[in-house]
Formats: C-alpha cells, structure tokens, sequence
C-alpha cells in the first residue's frame, strides 16, 4: 500500500518520447520537448484548478450540433461559466472547459494568475493568450 501511496505523490508522470508525425505531403513534424513538458504542466495546472478550486464552477453541457468554444459560452452569475460541447466529441471537453476557464478568470480579476503575459488582454487579444 505505501508503495501505491508513494508512487501516487510522485507529481505529474514523465511524458514518453514524441515520435515524429508524416503529414499529409510526407513531411516529417518533430516537436520540441520542452515545450511539449511546458504545454503538459500547463493544461495540468489547468485541469486540477477546474476540478479543485472551489471558487468557481466551469460546467460542461451538450449541444444539438457542432459548436465552437465561443459559441456554447455562457456566464451564469459571477463564479459560473457554462460551456456546451458537440456531444460526438468528448475528447475535446477538456479543451472547452479551458477556454471557459480562461475566460471565467479574466472576468474574476484572476487572468494574471493564468496568462501572466496577457494579464490585462481583452477581446481578441485575450482569444489569442
């Protein structure tokens, strides 16, 4: 049991080594890394703040149809943002409840705490941080 606790409190697990991807003309898209590691304890941050922050509420609903992030967008109150997701598309609910997220910080003054180089963006600017 200690041995399943100690594995359990080791932090976020390694990401294996990225293969490279053959596009469509046959050329070969290698990533970087670090970025990638960068990219990965961000959308972790992210996730775990959804999930465990009790300041807020980010909730995922269906829509009828296709729909992008912004479209299904929709603020209920001052801690609360709704978000609808294509139902045929559940592997993308993590990223719409992202882009809610953002979005709910930058409304509850809380947007320098994720995007700390966009930490006053609005509008666009803010779609593109």
């Amino acid at each position: 049991m200690a041995g399943v606790m100690a594995a359990c409190a080791g932090g976020p697990p390694d990401i294996p080594t990225p293969r490279s991807i053959v596009n469509y003309s046959g050329a070969r898209v290698r990533v970087d890394v670090d970025r990638m590691k960068e990219v990965n304890e961000w959308v972790t941050r992210e996730q775990e703040n959804i999930v465990n922050d009790p300041g807020f509420w980010v909730e995922t609903g269906l829509a009828v149809d296709e729909v992008y992030p912004w479209e299904g967008l929709e603020f209920a109150g001052d801690d609360t943002v709704k978000v609808r997701l294509d139902p045929r598309a559940p592997d993308a609910r993590l990223v719409f409840e992202i882009y809610a997220h953002q979005h709910l910080m930058a409304r509850m003054g809380r947007q320098e705490e994720w995007l700390p180089e966009a930490p006053t963006a609005r509008g666009y600017e803010l779609e593109r941080a």
